[in-house]
């Protein structure tokens, strides 16, 4: 790619680091003043090379390179990370790394925290984290500057704490305050993102203040000071996804018009255990479930089994049960395989022919601020996009051809003055749908997630005359149970059948 020959002087190259979704390719649009990189609303992750590109007038200094969403799993594509790696050694480097992430997720992933030890171990220079900074995307323009702030507070607790921490690992340091931005890079058109503008005009000062850093080949060449190597902590992460709090228990406290669950804005998941509780007043009669956060426990797998079995047990408990409601950030932008492997679960545990009747989505995080306009873009958006992957997901779990999934759009967090009434239309039409249906029958829920049929035979000789032997075989059976926290039980053995057989004696 050649460079613009106008450009004199400095050239500030700048990564952006992310996940599918999250918005990396509209912000270097944004940073750039040119639709440069292809924006893609697809809820599935689309694969795509590193590429970068200058920016226009005032910002053709600016080179800005676009890379696949390495954050999308857990097991990070090393064949895209090299290819990302050797693109970088080929523009000499880059000056900035920036890390786009999300302004509505609240968790600090580990596949986030082994990319970035990932590229310190291939940045070997001593002042690697002074060139790396956070742009929060989807700070939404029409959000009131009350909430924004606040948010702001959130991030910058979390996050400098997180960063701290890997700095500390990293370089044994820790005093490194790290820059974070808050971006609209997607606004509606005659919205006022001068605020947006700002934010760009701050991240590019500091941008432009850095020196680059150099290619690894050239690094080794020049310094032979050895930097130490980041050993990576191995942790059990088997099917991590992007995980962004999706705001079941504050949905739980809405609904039933009481803080019955403690929620957080915590970068952890806050609930741990399954717990129910009653409404008040006219939500007296209302029964709502909490559980922990799949998928966004430190335990990984085993911690989400031991959750899935402690959920089993308690809904056993339960009498009445009638509605299973996914709760999804409205900022998702994929049906992530995590999810998709929860929802088999609870399939399996509740193995009934109409298990989609009862069935519906709630998206979480529709602030009310948002423009009516822009609502009902987002609404038809994630019906497009999400139906058929639920219709497929339907077919693929109990055969059923469903045509629909009721689906409302919440703010269950609004700030105090708000107006929240659309979302209180919303929860009523849920309530409205949901005692509509009949009650599952908590009693054919499955306990364990698998059942292996073992069997064996004991055969003996009951019997031996006139140069014959007679045998007696037993066939057995019993049930190997694996529960969902991944415990092992044993039933006894049945007897099954019994065998006769006479068999001459062989003469020698």
């Amino acid at each position: 790619m050649s460079v613009p020959t106008n450009i004199e002087g400095k050239k500030t190259k700048l990564l952006l680091i992310g996940g599918t979704g999250d918005g990396k390719s509209s912000l270097g649009n944004f940073i750039l003043k040119k639709n440069a990189f292809d924006v893609n609303d697809n809820p599935n992750p689309v694969v795509k090379p590193t590429m970068g590109f200058y920016g226009e007038g005032d910002r053709s200094d600016i080179f800005v390179i676009d890379t696949p969403g390495l954050l999308d799993s857990s097991e990070m594509d090393e064949s895209q990370l090299n290819q990302m790696i050797n693109y970088i050694n080929e523009q000499k480097g880059v000056d900035g790394i920036i890390l786009v992430l999300n302004y509505n997720s609240v968790v600090f992933l580990d596949n986030l925290e082994s990319l970035i030890k990932k590229l310190y171990n291939e940045f070997p220079v001593f002042d690697f984290w002074k060139h790396v900074c956070i742009v929060w995307t989807k700070c939404f323009y029409y959000t009131s500057e009350k909430k924004l702030e606040k948010q702001m507070e959130i991030k910058n607790k979390q996050y400098q704490e997180q960063l701290k921490r890997l700095d500390k690992e990293t370089t044994g340091k820790e005093d490194i305050t790290f820059p974070m931005f808050f971006v609209d890079s997607q606004p509606d058109e005659g919205g006022d993102n001068s605020r947006t503008d700002k934010e760009i005009e701050k991240f590019l000062a500091w941008a432009r203040s850095l020196s680059p850093i150099k290619p690894i080949e050239k690094v080794m060449k020049e310094n032979t000071e050895p930097k130490p190597v980041v050993e990576e902590e191995k942790r059990d992460t088997e099917g991590k996804e992007e995980t962004k709090s999706d705001g079941k228990s504050s949905l739980g406290n809405f609904i039933l018009k009481s803080n019955k669950f403690e929620a957080s804005d915590d970068a952890k998941s806050f609930t741990q255990e399954t717990r129910g509780c009653y409404g008040e007043g006219d939500r007296s009669d209302i029964f709502v479930i909490d559980t922990p956060g799949f998928d966004d426990s430190n335990g990984g797998i085993n911690k989400d089994r031991q959750h899935m079995s402690e959920m089993v047990n308690y809904i056993k408990e339960q009498e009445g049960l009638q509605a299973i409601v996914i709760v999804l950030n409205i900022t998702n932008t994929k049906l992530s395989d995590s999810i998709q492997t929860m929802i088999k679960m609870i399939c399996k545990i509740f193995p009934i022919s109409d298990f989609w009747e009862h069935v519906c989505i709630v998206w979480t995080k529709c602030s009310c601020d948002t423009p009516e306009k822009k609502l009902v873009r987002q609404i038809e958006s994630k019906k497009e996009k999400f139906l058929p992957a639920f219709i497929k997901l339907a077919k693929e779990t109990t055969g059923d051809k469903i045509v629909k999934i009721p689906m409302f759009f919440v703010d269950s967090c609004p700030d105090e003055d708000d107006d929240n009434s659309r979302s209180e239309e919303e929860i009523e039409m849920l309530l409205t749908w949901a005692c509509s249906l009949p009650s599952l029958n908590v009693e054919r829920i499955v306990k364990n997630e698998k059942v292996i049929i073992e069997e064996k035979e004991y055969t003996k000789v009951v019997e031996v005359k006139n140069g014959f032997v007679k045998l007696k075989t037993e066939y057995m059976r019993r049930e190997k149970r694996i529960g969902y926290d991944g415990s092992v039980t044993y039933s006894e053995w049945e007897l099954i059948k019994i065998k006769y057989k006479i068999k001459p004696i062989p003469k020698h």
